[in-house]
C-alpha cells in the first residue's frame, strides 16, 4: 500500500473515530469493538494479517477492555488511535473493500500495523496485565 493510501486510510478511520467518540457512548463503542473481535476472528489464516494477528486481536481486546471499564491506564490519545484502528478494521467498505479477494485487507493491515506500532508500548503494558490476571 502507498504512503499516500495509507494516509488517507488512517486519516479517514481517525475522522470516523473523531465523529463516533462525540456521537455514541461507550456501550456503542464497545459494540463496535465486540463485533470487531468476531470478524477478527474469523480471518487467522488471511496473509493480509501474517505477523501481525495476535497483536490485532490483542489491540481490540484492549479497546474492549478499556471500553468495559475494566483497563483504564491509558492516554486518550492511545485509546483514539486504538479505536481508530478498530473501526477502520470492522468498515466493509474503505480504502480497498474487503470483500475484494485477496488485496481486500491489506488496507486494514495496513492501518493496523501502524497503529500497533504507534501504541506498542501501551499495549504491550495491556498484554502484561491482561496475563496477570
Amino acid at each position: 500500500m502507498s504512503d499516500s493510501k495509507k494516509e488517507k486510510a488512517i486519516k479517514e478511520a481517525s475522522e470516523t473515530a473523531s465523529k463516533m467518540d462525540v456521537n455514541a457512548n461507550e456501550d456503542m463503542k464497545l459494540g463496535q469493538a465486540k463485533k470487531a473481535y468476531e470478524k477478527a476472528s474469523g480471518e487467522k489464516e488471511n496473509k493480509a494479517f501474517k505477523g501481525i494477528f495476535d497483536d490485532l486481536m490483542a489491540l481490540i481486546r484492549f479497546v474492549i477492555a478499556y471500553y468495559k471499564g475494566e483497563y483504564r491506564d491509558v492516554s486518550l490519545k492511545t485509546i483514539a488511535i486504538a479505536f481508530a484502528a478498530v473501526l477502520y478494521f470492522l468498515m466493509p467498505f474503505d480504502v480497498i473493500p474487503d470483500f475484494i479477494p485477496i488485496v481486500g485487507y491489506l488496507d486494514d493491515a495496513a492501518v493496523v500495523a501502524w497503529a500497533i506500532g504507534e501504541i506498542k508500548v501501551e499495549l504491550d503494558k495491556f498484554k502484561a496485565w491482561e496475563s496477570s490476571k
